[in-house]
């Protein structure tokens, strides 16, 4: 069973209930209806025409209403007739119960009539309204924060539930994450407006500057930044090559590196097989043992 049909099957649940509750009510008003009609001069057979009239044309209204809610149809001509007959019928109830019983009598029986008729009303309303959502011309749930958020980070929390509203987050932990990188961009941003007004120069990460002929005076000045930007990026790809390589692995490219350069330093040999100078000169000692050996 689909979403929506389980959503529908839900609503029909739901109305069917109401339904049932407003035929008691129907039920209940059929003796106070008819004693209106004999309060105004209706006698016998005929006096059941009142309560047929109001009560049976406000649930046939009902009715219509919400079939035309469950096919999506509009359904406020049919509301309107339901509400106008209920009045009716409740100003009936209301108005016999007084002539002929106590005042809390008349209060119950013409407010049942009303209240049955509001809670109908408003469930043809949540069906409507979820018709509508599934049908995406609403916005959807907004997220729920819960209290420790609330009172933890208030700030952080508003910006949160306010972005929600304006984007359409439906998920609190995507509207958390939206209101953290809005915050960030906004404190990257404030620092560098900062700097500027304190009349300093904005700061170019190495990748935006522009390269330097080698031995000029800018690049003098700068101590040679772009040598130093390949230093370090040599170093980062040593030591990925290092975490890559087993220590087999190690020593078998020492050992291929010394036999095409039999005199190469241990430095050398460390930079020639992408590990560090130090490790270079361990390996030049450990590896000419044991050739030594094996000789």
């Amino acid at each position: 069973m689909t979403g929506q049909a389980r959503g529908r099957w839900t609503a029909g649940v739901l109305a069917g209930v109401l339904l049932a509750v407003e035929a008691v009510i129907v039920a209940e008003s059929w003796r106070g209806l008819v004693g209106f009609a004999a309060l105004i001069g209706i006698h016998g057979v005929a006096a059941w025409g009142v309560p047929v009239t109001l009560d049976g044309v406000s649930l046939v209204a009902a009715l219509v209403a919400l079939r035309a809610e469950l096919a999506g149809e509009a359904s406020g001509l049919y509301r309107a007739v339901l509400f106008t007959f209920t009045a009716a019928s409740a100003a009936a109830n209301y108005w016999h119960a007084r002539a002929t019983g106590s005042e809390e009598a008349a209060i119950y029986l013409g407010g049942m009539s009303v209240a049955v008729a509001v809670v109908f009303a408003l469930a043809l309303r949540q069906i409507r309204h979820e018709d509508r959502r599934r049908a995406g011309t609403v916005t959807g749930r907004l997220p729920r924060f819960s209290v420790a958020h609330w009172a933890r980070f208030p700030r952080l929390t508003w910006r949160a539930w306010s972005l929600a509203v304006r984007d359409g987050h439906t998920s609190p932990r995507d509207a958390l994450d939206a209101a953290l990188a809005q915050r960030g961009k906004r404190g990257s941003g404030a620092s560098v407006t900062g700097s500027r007004r304190g009349g300093g120069a904005a700061v170019m990460s190495p990748a935006s500057r522009p390269a330097l002929p080698p031995g000029s005076a800018a690049d003098d000045a700068t101590g040679g930044a772009a040598p130093d930007v390949a230093k370090r990026r040599q170093r980062r790809a040593t030591r990925a090559r290092q975490t890559r390589q087993s220590p087999a692995d190690t020593e078998a490219s020492a050992l291929a590196q010394m036999a095409r350069q039999p005199g190469i330093s241990g430095a050398d040999l460390g930079r020639a097989i992408g590990v560090s100078p130090r490790t270079g000169q361990r390996l030049l000692a450990h590896l000419g043992t044991q050739a030594n050996g094996q000789q």
